[in-house]
C-alpha cells in the first residue's frame, strides 16, 4: 500500500483531507486529495498513553497526524475528518487539563477544519488503528531445520578422500578456483552432479539403489552407468559399476549369455522417422496380477522405443486392436508398416482387413524364423529379465505395480549417445523449436540432427576410419595386433 498505482500523487491546488481514527492500543491515519489516497500512518500507542481516555486518544490521533503530514498541510486550508464529535469544537470549547492546552497550541497557525463523520464509514483510518502491533518484549525466533541422512552420509565420505578434500579448502580460500565444482551446504558438486566420496560405504549404497531398485531393474553396466552419470561423480563410478553388476547374485542367477549367430546379420531397412515403422509381439503365461496375465509389446524400430500393455488372455484381434489404438496411434499415430511374427491374432481376417483399409503393410515373419523380429525379441528378453528380477518375491504384484517398466527401458544408447526421443536435456541438449527461439536456431537444430540421422544409417565406406573395440583378447592376437584403436575399411565380403 506504499507504492504505485495504489497511491496517488499530492496535487497542492486541491484541498487536503487528514482522516483519523484512534482505538484501544493504537491510532490510525489517511492523507487523502478526490477521494484517493496519498499516505498511510498506523502507530502503536505508548505505554504511557494507554490510560487515555477515548477523546485524549482521538485528539492524540489528530495531532499526530498533522505534525506527520504538516508539509503538505501548512499553508493551505485543510480539513480533518474524525469519528469524535467533541473535536468537532476543539478551538471554541474550554480547555480543562495541561496536555490539552499543549496539543491545541501546536495547531496554531495552521488553517483547519475538523468534521464528523461516522464510525462505520471511516473504514480506512479505523482499519489502520487496529493493525496487531508487536511488542517489544524479547521473542525466540530460533528455527530448527531437519538435514537429511544421506546428506549427512556424503559429508562424511569425504573423509581421507585426497581428491575431494583438496578441491573444499580451495573453494575455502578462493571460490573460484575450481569453476567447474560447487561447494554448498557440505555438499561437493560437479555440475549438477552430487560428488560421492568412498568412506561410509556411501558409493556402494548409491550403486545398489540405481541398480537394484524398480527404475534400474538390475540392468546392465552400461544402462546402470548412463543413469548414475547423470546424478553423481567420482573418479572410479564405472569400474565399481562393472564390479557391482558383475558380483550381484540376481543377475548372475536370472540371466543368461547372448551369443552371436554365427554369419552375417541381414538386417530390415531403417525406417526414416519414429514411429513409422515399428515390430509388435507378446508375452504370454505370466502370473495373473488383477486380472492381466500378458503383456504386449511394441517397439519403434528407428528410436528403439518401447511401449508394454497388460492384457487379459485370452484376448481377441478385437480387443487387442482397441488396445493399440488406444495406446499407441493415440500418441504417435498409424504405422506405415508393422514387423510381427505368425501369430494366429495377426493372420486373422480382422486384423489384415482393418490395417489394410487403415494404409499400413503388415510384414510377417517367415514360419519358423524369429530372426526377422528380432528386435521385439530382444526386447522381450530384456522384460522378463527386468520382471524375474523385481517381481520373484511377489510375482501376482509384477504387471500393474511395477509402473516403470517403460522407464526402464529407456536408456541412452551408446552410439549416438543420447535419448533418441527428445529427452535428453540432463545432457546438456534441448528442445529448440520449444524453447521459443528464433527460426535460425531451429534450422540450425534440424541441420545438425539430419547429419546425425545420415551419420546412423550411412554403412561405413572403404577406406573409411572406424573404431573398434575387441571383446575377446584372443581375436586381437590371432590378428597380429597389439593394441585397441583406429582402423580404415580395407575390403567388403561378397556375401
Amino acid at each position: 500500500m506504499t507504492t504505485a498505482p495504489v497511491l496517488a500523487m499530492p496535487d497542492f491546488s486541491q484541498p487536503f483531507v487528514v482522516e483519523t481514527n484512534a482505538c484501544g492500543r493504537g491510532i490510525g491515519a489517511v492523507l487523502m486529495q478526490k477521494g484517493k489516497p496519498i499516505a498511510y500512518l498506523s502507530k502503536a500507542l505508548a505505554t504511557k498513553n494507554l490510560g487515555l481516555s477515548t477523546y485524549e486518544k482521538e485528539f492524540l490521533a489528530l495531532l499526530l497526524a498533522v505534525t506527520k503530514w504538516k508539509h503538505y498541510l501548512q499553508g493551505k486550508h485543510f480539513i480533518i475528518k474524525t469519528d469524535q464529535k467533541s473535536l468537532k469544537h476543539i478551538l471554541d470549547q474550554r480547555i480543562n487539563s495541561l496536555l490539552q492546552q499543549k496539543w491545541v497550541a501546536k495547531l496554531l497557525g495552521l488553517s483547519y477544519e475538523v468534521q464528523y463523520k461516522k464510525g462505520n464509514e471511516n473504514r480506512a483510518a479505523d482499519a489502520l488503528s487496529r493493525v496487531e502491533h508487536q511488542d517489544n518484549e524479547p521473542q525466540c525466533t530460533a528455527i530448527s531445520t531437519q538435514i537429511p541422512l544421506w546428506m549427512q552420509e556424503v559429508q562424511n565420505s569425504y573423509e581421507g578422500n585426497t581428491l575431494f578434500q583438496t578441491i573444499i579448502q580451495a573453494k575455502y580460500v578462493d571460490g573460484l578456483s575450481f569453476p567447474d565444482y560447487v561447494y554448498e551446504a557440505g555438499i561437493l558438486r560437479k555440475g549438477d552432479k552430487v560428488c560421492i566420496g568412498r568412506h561410509g560405504g556411501v558409493r556402494e549404497k548409491v550403486v545398489k539403489s540405481m541398480h537394484d531398485s524398480a527404475l534400474g531393474g538390475h540392468s546392465g553396466i552400461n544402462g546402470t552407468y548412463q543413469r548414475m552419470k547423470l546424478l553423481f561423480c567420482w573418479p572410479t563410478m564405472k569400474s565399481d559399476i562393472q564390479t557391482w553388476v558383475k558380483e550381484c547374485e540376481t543377475c548372475q542367477r536370472i540371466k543368461h549369455e547372448n551369443n552371436p549367430y554365427p554369419g552375417l546379420l541381414q538386417p530390415l531397412p531403417i525406417p526414416e522417422q519414429a514411429w513409422s515403422c515399428i515390430s509388435m509381439d507378446f508375452i504370454e503365461g505370466l502370473p495373473v496380477s488383477e486380472g492381466k496375465d500378458s503383456i504386449m509389446v511394441v517397439v519403434d524400430r528407428l528410436t528403439k522405443y518401447s511401449h508394454f500393455l497388460a492384457l487379459k488372455h485370452p484376448y481377441t484381434a478385437t480387443s487387442v486392436a482397441k488396445v493399440f489404438f488406444d495406446h499407441i496411434c493415440k500418441l504417435h499415430g498409424l504405422p506405415v508398416s508393422i514387423v510381427s511374427d505368425r501369430d494366429r491374432l495377426f493372420t486373422s481376417k480382422f486384423w489384415k482387413e482393418l490395417f489394410t483399409l487403415s494404409g499400413v503393410s503388415l510384414d510377417m515373419s517367415t514360419a519358423y524364423h524369429p530372426q526377422s523380429d528380432g528386435q521385439t525379441k530382444r526386447v522381450n528378453q530384456c522384460l522378463e529379465n527386468y520382471l524375474r528380477s523385481m517381481c520373484h518375491l511377489k510375482p501376482r504384484n509384477g504387471l500393474n505395480e511395477q509402473a516403470t517398466w517403460e522407464e526402464y527401458h529407456s536408456i541412452a544408447a551408446k552410439f549416438p549417445g543420447f535419448d533418441p526421443w527428445g529427452q535428453g536435456a540432463k545432457k546438456g541438449g534441448r528442445n529448440v523449436a520449444l524453447s521459443g527461439q528464433n527460426a535460425t536456431l531451429v534450422a540450425d537444430s534440424a541441420i545438425s540432427m539430419a547429419k546425425l540421422d545420415r551419420q546412423i544409417k550411412d554403412p561405413i565406406k572403404i577406406g573409411e576410419g572406424l573404431g573398434i573395440t575387441f571383446a575377446d583378447d584372443d581375436i586381437l592376437k590371432g590378428l597380429g595386433l597389439n593394441r585397441i584403436g583406429d582402423f580404415t575399411l580395407a575390403g567388403q565380403s561378397p556375401n
